[in-house]
């Protein structure tokens, strides 16, 4: 690792690429609201007892279990929708869900949002829609669209738990979400261009 970047500081070549922000939080990857960012909680819970990977298996089954949802009201793009979801999940840029494997993104200089949102339903919905996305297709119960304009989250609740970058921490509402176009220089390896990817 530290050779590589070594050559990466020698050899490599500055490239502007996007960022996000919610509320004036940025991140460079990916932000969320429901499920996921319970299921890191319930995890972190779980540490002193199991290994990692074990605990957010059994976080990820608690979370399902407890199946809940918000009424959240989504605007972007010019137009709103409310809906009841388990999880909205917020990336800086498009994320791919045809390939096989953990979603990653093939850029991250298109100045979008990528929005991804779970509608209510069962337990088996929610546990499917995360097997679905490792295995390379898209639940039909994921509304997915993406805005280079503001997104606002809207909801009843006065705040809500809420990843950054998996982090978590309390956000009140409403969410203001804004996509910073080619405003984050980072040092990258040359053969690298449109695919860098920094998760």
């Amino acid at each position: 690792i530290l050779d590589e970047a070594i050559s990466i500081a020698v050899d490599g070549e500055v490239q502007n690429l996007d960022y996000a922000t919610v509320n004036g939080y940025a991140f460079v990857n990916s932000s969320s609201i429901g499920a996921y960012p319970e299921a890191i909680l319930t995890r972190e819970n779980l540490r002193d007892s199991l290994t990692k990977m074990t605990a957010m298996a059994v976080a990820i089954v608690k979370t399902a279990q407890a199946n809940e949802t918000m009424r959240i009201t989504i605007t972007a793009n010019g137009k709103s929708q409310t809906l009841d979801t388990p999880s909205v999940f917020i990336g800086n840029n498009l994320y791919d869900l045809e390939g096989v494997g953990v979603p990653v993104r093939n850029r991250l200089q298109d100045g979008l949002l990528g929005v991804y949102i779970l509608e209510a339903g069962s337990i088996g919905d929610l546990l499917a829609a995360g097997l679905f996305a490792f295995a390379g297709k898209q639940h039909d119960k994921i509304i997915s669209f993406t805005t280079k304009t503001n997104l606002i989250l809207e909801s009843d609740q006065k705040s809500t738990e809420l990843s950054l970058d998996g982090e978590v921490a309390k956000f009140d509402f409403p969410l203001e979400y804004q996509i910073h176009p080619k405003a984050l220089k980072v040092m990258v390896p040359k053969s690298r261009k449109d695919g860098f990817d920094l998760e």
